[in-house]
């Protein structure tokens, strides 16, 4: 062992760069020590004429810190371009900082702990020439510097920092004390080296401070994590917001194949809407229409699991948040209800958010926080926290009467000036039935029609998929099978749901004789009334007196069912005799189940 690695400096530096636009990374490339001097002095003069100075003599152990660990490292190393990243970061920060005097002297006080912790490294440079393996603690002296930026920077690169910088520090002295502990722990370990005859141990000592740190701050964060979970919980209890996973989850599943709904992501205006290029922050809108049983709901699952696959927040850059509109389920067809949905979502991906908003809404009642006007207001500041969000609504025809308009409207004027900070983008995408009122109030909007995309090659493939399992089970010809493909494609005329359904009655057949029965001219079905009939036919005329039976009592359940009916549930109800008080699962329920979870 001869020395620090340069490799692992940039290994360090890549990971810290990686957190940062491009447009930040060339403002850093190019400062030095010099820049962070003159810049500081600029400070102290205008703070001087407006009455307003503060002691920035607390930047001095660290200014010089710093100073000597580039004349340390430049004998194994360009120091330049390792410590642009240090003075860059800085100038950055005490530029935003200088803005707000709590928030700058707080940085100050911050820049005085670091200086504090790190030695002076000339003190130490006869040991590193004679012990190279000593000089090694350098790459981790650089890599918590990195981290103590990239924690502080989370901080400033906010739009809204200073409406929430009381919640936004509390994040950062989460992530700051494992940095500063391990910074002390390092100083130990120099010193402790410096002084010992033995240096052959020193990459074992380093892996073991390297390991108690990093021990150290997963504790802290696993504190923090459980604080958080705690806060989001408090304020889901008093906001009570629909549950939203079920519907993503539930949608996901009805997906047919993985490949389904990919078309959507090469489609010109999609991509367009999607663009997330750090250096362009822009609103964005983009309206999704189609028929009814389009599958536009399925559509927009594959659309919601890509964007969260994909935007993974951090440093509050990004953020995904969704919601699925339900005919007659009271929280799921209001404007109300997609507000506090979509607040859950927001102060779930981001502690600083929660933490705010809890200390905000604590003296506000359940009733009146739960209030559109309320919920609309903090909706607001949350999104003016994230550099791009990221919205999908779908089944907006479905909404109760007006209610989608007052959505779409509402969004529409944040997108226009509502959002008063600047540097933040509002990306929506609204999905439902041309049902006039869309059409009438996104018509200056990018829109994707289903029928006129790709999603007539997905029912076609659908088709091929499934008439494979017919021939299987009926061992009919190519011919038969293509002609089923075929007629079923043609008919649907951009229909998911139809093909799906006659699909399906065909395959459940129990004969070879009624399935070409099903298929002959005055019985193939057009349109989805007529598939649905033929599924009755099947159900009601060719089934046993005990299928009738069964199906006729799920029939009146799922139909005075005031919302969807999960598969258990009337499984459930199949068990339970409400007469005799009883319950025989093992007795009493179907021996037959269902491809979804919903009926």
């Amino acid at each position: 062992m001869s020395g620090p690695d340069p490799d692992r400096f940039q290994r360090a530096l890549d990971r810290f760069r990686a957190n940062l636009s491009p447009s930040m990374i060339n403002e850093f490339s190019n400062c030095t020590l010099r820049d962070v001097r003159d810049f500081c002095d600029n400070i102290q003069r205008t703070q001087g004429r407006e009455g307003k100075l503060r002691y920035m003599g607390r930047l001095k152990a660290f200014i010089e810190a710093m100073e000597e660990f580039g004349k340390v490292i430049e004998v194994y190393l360009n120091a330049t371009t390792i410590l642009c990243f240090v003075w860059g970061p800085m100038k950055f920060l005490l530029g935003i900082a200088k803005t707000y005097v709590d928030s700058f002297d707080k940085l100050l006080d911050v820049y005085a702990e670091v200086g504090r912790a790190i030695p002076g490294f000339l003190h130490y440079q006869a040991a590193f020439e004679k012990h190279p393996p000593l000089a090694t603690v350098l790459e981790d002296y650089y890599s918590d510097i990195l981290a103590f930026h990239q924690a502080a920077l989370s901080v400033f690169k906010r739009s809204a920092w200073k409406h929430i910088f009381h919640s936004t520090w509390k994040t950062f002295n989460t992530k700051f004390g494992p940095i500063l502990h391990s910074l002390s722990k390092r100083r130990e370990l120099l010193e402790s080296e410096k002084s010992s005859a033995a240096l052959l141990g020193i990459e074992r000592l380093r892996q073991d401070f390297s390991d108690a740190c990093k021990k150290h701050a997963r504790q802290i964060a696993q504190v923090a994590d459980e604080r958080h979970r705690q806060r989001v919980s408090h304020i889901c209890e008093r906001l009570m917001p629909p549950n939203y996973q079920i519907d993503q989850e539930m949608s996901t599943e009805d997906r047919q194949g993985q490949n389904s709904g990919m078309w959507i992501f090469q489609d010109p205006s999609f991509r367009a809407w999607f663009s997330n290029d750090n250096d362009i922050v822009r609103h964005g809108v983009l309206y999704v229409n189609g028929i009814p049983g389009a599958g536009k709901t399925t559509l927009m699952s594959a659309v919601v699991a890509r964007l969260l696959d994909c935007v993974r927040p951090k440093e509050n850059a990004s953020v995904v948040a969704y919601f699925y509109f339900k005919q007659k389920q009271p929280d799921k067809e209001s404007h109300n209800g997609l507000l506090r949905a979509i607040l859950a979502q927001l102060i779930d991906r981001d502690p600083t958010i929660a933490d705010h908003l809890n200390e905000k809404t604590s003296s506000i009642e359940g009733t009146n926080l739960r209030a559109t006007g309320t919920l609309e207001k903090l909706v607001k500041t949350a999104l003016e926290n994230f550099q791009i969000t990221y919205i999908v609504l779908d089944g907006l025809d479905e909404c109760a009467p007006n209610e989608a308009e007052k959505s779409v409207r509402w969004f529409l004027s944040l997108i226009n000036g509502g959002l008063q900070e600047t540097g933040v983008a509002l990306r929506v995408l609204f999905c439902g039935q041309r049902d006039g009122t869309l059409d009438t109030l996104l018509a200056d909007q990018p829109s994707i029609s289903l029928e006129k995309s790709g999603h007539v090659k997905d029912i076609l493939q659908y088709c091929r998929d499934f008439c494979r399992k017919i021939r299987e089970k009926f061992d009919i010809s190519l011919e038969m099978e293509n002609d089923i493909i075929q007629r079923v494609t043609n008919e649907a005329q951009g229909m998911f749901l139809y093909a799906r359904v006659v699909l399906e009655n065909l395959l459940n057949q129990t004969q070879l004789y009624r399935l070409r029965q099903e298929m002959e001219p005055g019985t193939f079905p057009q349109g989805i009334d007529k598939a649905y009939e033929r599924v009755a036919v099947r159900i009601f005329q060719q089934s046993s007196e005990a299928e009738q039976e069964d199906a006729k009592r799920m029939l009146g359940w799922i139909t005075c069912a005031r919302r969807l009916l999960r598969w258990r549930e009337i499984q459930s109800l199949f068990c339970i005799d409400p007469v005799e008080g009883v319950v025989d699962y093992e007795g009493r329920r179907l021996r037959v189940t269902m491809t979804r979870g919903y009926a």
